[in-house]
Parts: structure tokens; sequence; C-alpha cells
């Protein structure tokens, strides 16, 4: 049985991820993953093409976590305000991940997804709450909410 070295191009299940060189027979190479556009040949040219890809994704990556890092540092002096109704310590309503995300863009121009925070329930008593926002895998920030009451 004979086997050829290709680049895949997509995400190939049993065989790699996208941008591996893989090692696959002659006849799955030929008659499936080269015409359907799944993989090339892994020439010199393509394993070139394919290493500058890498290298441009790890650059890429790095700034991307550079930004978030940025992020972090802003959220992490920053205490938002709300205000509940409240009568005798208890307050009527609570406060939401997407209003907490509301405030963010109109006051400091963040833009946070309201699924990145970790293990939220809506805020519903007086005084400062910290709350943890997963940026990436990596980095877990930190804000600080603060509800008064009217």
């Amino acid at each position: 049985m004979f086997t050829m070295k290709v680049v895949l191009l997509t995400d190939v299940k049993n065989y790699g991820k996208k941008g591996e060189v893989v090692n696959v027979s002659d006849g799955y190479g030929k008659n499936y993953l080269l015409p359907r556009k799944l993989a090339v040949i892994a020439t010199s040219e393509a394993l070139k093409i394919n290493q500058k890809v890498i290298e441009n994704k790890k650059i890429q990556r790095e700034m991307e976590l550079e930004d978030l890092q940025k992020i972090k540092e802003q959220l992490a002096l920053i205490t938002l305000q709300f205000k509940l109704k409240s009568n005798n310590g208890k307050v009527s309503g609570a406060i939401s991940s997407k209003q907490i995300c509301e405030q963010l863009v109109q006051k400091y121009n963040i833009k946070i997804d309201k699924h990145k925070f970790a293990k939220f329930n809506p805020i519903n008593e007086l005084g400062i709450t910290n709350i943890n926002i997963k940026l990436d895998v990596t980095i877990i920030a930190q804000l600080k909410v603060e509800v008064l009451g009217e």
C-alpha cells in the first residue's frame, strides 16, 4: 500500500486538523481529499506556505491575548453602579449580565459577550459583588458591580 504526504486545508475526521501534514493512502488522497480540496500534496512550496500561515496565526493569537490582557486590566479598575428599589434591605428586581454588558459599552466602550460571565447569577443584593469574566481560557477578569438602594 502506497502513502502520500498531504497538508490538510480543513479539519478531516480521524486524520487531523487544518494545517497539519499527514500521511494518507494514495487512493484516499487522490480520490477523496484532493478533488474535494480538503488537502494539497505536501510539496516544498505547500509546506512553506503552510509554515507562514501557522506563524501568522501564532502572531495573531499573541496580539489577541495582549488585547484581552489590556481589557482585563481596564475591568479591574471599573466599578459599575446600579440602583434597585429597596425596602428594609430587601430589593425588588435584579441586575442581569445583559444590563452589565450594556453599561460597559455605554460608559467605557468595552464589548463583552454576556456568555463570558463565569457562573453568573443575577445580582439581587445591595452592596458590591465581584464578577468573574472568562475572556479566554487563560485570562479571567474581575469586575466590581455595586448595587445601591433607592
